[in-house]
């Protein structure tokens, strides 16, 4: 089929269909009264203004860095098969930036960079037979997540690609029947100045965790009192969680602090479990305690357990550590998980 691309700026006018069946460049802007519908694939670099962009026949769209799709109540639209949408730009719209069609394996790929306004669905409820894919991608760069299972919505599976590195917001949970299986690079938000370093994940009731990379919690901020904030935990699994690791897993450095009678912060357990499985055969270890720098008094902050077991069970294989005891000028240095 031919293959077109639209450049400078391009304006159809209500009564008019624009309908692509092979492949369609966008790399200016193009403004519609009416829909975008792709039969093909589309690839945008440009401006796309529409009251949605529509494959009624699933298919695959491709949002460069810089491209910018706007629809009125939903960005992209896909229906009649399996949709792949990827997204290194900005799709928005007042309902849904994307909503995929049910009974199909659909994938969305967020590229670090990628900015959606509305929800982001992926058809398929969690529990049905056929899954969708929530895909974070590698590229320059860390990249933040915010809004599982509020933002994105209807994905059984989430990926982390080899080589990626997300940062994952405070609130997102892994919920029932969702798996997260992760080759990169995952870690909680740090802290700022005072406060505790966000948890890596929390992995809800019925949720599961297969790590081959790394996961780590965000490290606290510098002291703005006598305490200085603890490290985030690595993964908190609430009661009926599954974790498998067979990478690292390691929970945050503790705040340093430079507060007469202070003392460091504690670092952030590597694996605090509720409830559920744990079974580990790669590294899990606690974060270590956060420094205190103050010349008169200060002790170093403790270092956090490998693992904390209130309920649930744990079969290990390989290593599990206390972080190191935060270096403290007097009395001492704190003491190890």
């Amino acid at each position: 089929g031919a293959s077109w691309v639209l450049s400078g700026k391009n304006t159809l006018s209500g009564g008019v269909t624009l309908a692509n069946d092979s492949t369609l460049r966008v790399s200016g802007t193009l403004s519609l009264n009416g829909s975008l519908a792709a039969y093909g694939t589309l690839i945008n670099s440009g401006k796309i203004i529409t009251a949605d962009v529509y494959l009624p026949d699933g298919g695959g769209l491709t949002n460069l860095s810089g491209g910018t799709i706007i629809g009125t109540a939903i960005g992209v639209t896909v229906a009649g098969g399996p949709g792949t949408v990827v997204n290194a730009g900005s799709i928005s719209g007042s309902a849904y930036a994307i909503l995929l069609a049910a009974g199909y394996a659909n994938r969305v790929v967020l590229d670090p960079g990628a900015k959606f306004t509305g929800i982001v669905s992926g058809g398929n409820s969690v529990a049905a037979p056929v899954a969708s894919t929530l895909e974070l991608a590698s590229g320059s760069g860390v990249a933040v997540l915010g809004g599982l299972a509020t933002r994105f919505v209807d994905f059984a599976a989430i990926t982390v690609d080899a080589s990626a590195s997300w940062t994952l917001a405070t609130g997102n949970t892994v919920g029932s029947d969702i798996a997260l299986i992760n080759a990169g690079r995952l870690s909680g938000v740090d802290g700022s100045y005072g406060d505790a370093g966000g948890a890596g994940l929390y992995l809800g009731d019925g949720g599961s965790f297969s790590n081959s990379g790394t996961i780590a919690g965000g490290a606290a901020g510098y002291g703005a009192g006598p305490t200085a904030g603890a490290g985030g935990v690595g993964v908190y699994l609430a009661a009926g969680g599954r974790l498998s690791n067979s990478g690292t897993i390691a929970g945050g450095t503790g705040g340093g602090s430079n507060y007469t009678d202070g003392s460091g912060g504690t670092g952030g357990t590597g694996v605090s479990v509720a409830g559920g499985s744990v079974s580990n055969s790669g590294a899990i270890a606690g974060g270590a305690g956060g420094y205190s720098s103050n010349s008169s008094k200060g002790i170093g902050g403790i270092g956090g357990a490998g693992v904390s077991v209130a309920a649930g069970s744990l079969s290990n294989s390989g290593t599990i550590v206390g972080g190191a005891g935060g270096y403290g000028i007097r009395p001492s240095g704190g003491r190890g998980g």
